[in-house]
């Protein structure tokens, strides 16, 4: 299985890494499109064509510093398509600057809206993130 989706990261819109077979799903960066309908389409689309080929445990993880309001319902869009598949533990992360309160509270939220508890990471410079710094610090890392 080598189904994958990588988008790249602009000055609007954040970087997405998708892949089933290694049970990931990472959204990192801004999301501040105007028009955020055919991004994040591609997305759910992707999810929704591959939604039973995800290994367990299910990491989804976001690590947003800037969202809009369509944004904001696009990734919870994505929390709702996933924390249901079909045999598969999901883990919802949620990583946020470690100054940044507000952006933890926004996890707290959208915990609350799903009914899921999430891993909370504070990090230290956000912006310099990746996936193999959350493949580092994750409880229980890829195998």
């Amino acid at each position: 299985m080598n189904n994958k989706l990588h988008i790249k990261p602009t000055k609007i819109s954040p970087e997405v890494y998708i892949s089933p077979s290694e049970g990931i799903i990472f959204v990192h960066g801004k999301s501040t499109m105007p028009d955020v309908q055919e991004f994040y389409n591609s997305i759910l689309d992707f999810l929704n064509h591959n939604k039973n080929k995800f290994r367990s445990p299910l990491k989804i993880v976001f690590a947003i510093d800037v969202f809009n309001i369509p944004s904001s319902k696009r990734l919870l869009f994505i929390m709702y398509e996933m924390m249901d598949v079909h045999n598969v533990d999901v883990e919802f992360y949620w990583v946020y600057q470690k100054d940044d309160m507000f952006m933890k509270e926004v996890g707290e939220d959208y915990a609350y809206m799903i009914k899921k508890s999430f891993s909370f990471l504070p990090v230290d410079d956000l912006k310099k993130f990746s996936i193999k710094d959350f493949l580092k610090t994750s409880p229980s890392p890829l195998s």
